[in-house]
């Protein structure tokens, strides 16, 4: 039952990185559309990194880095 536990909780720690490394990829790419001044590029990575970062929480660092990339198209 142990070797289960930590199986399980090995599994979902792997896949929680996965998401960071996800939302790290959209965070980075909206940022370099938006030094391009690809800005419509830039707003929809945005938004895509917006839903993958509140999976964290809504409250979490990710959301507010991304809010504030975004932000800064305007």
């Amino acid at each position: 039952m142990r070797f289960v536990c930590l199986l399980t909780l090995a599994v979902a720690v792997t896949a929680w990185a996965g998401v960071d490394n996800e939302w790290q990829d959209q965070y980075t790419q909206a940022a370099r559309a938006a030094a391009l001044k690809d800005y419509a590029k830039a707003e929809t990575l945005y938004a895509e990194a917006l839903h993958t970062a509140e999976i964290f929480g809504k409250d979490g660092k990710r959301v507010a880095s991304t809010v504030q990339g975004r932000g800064n198209l305007f």
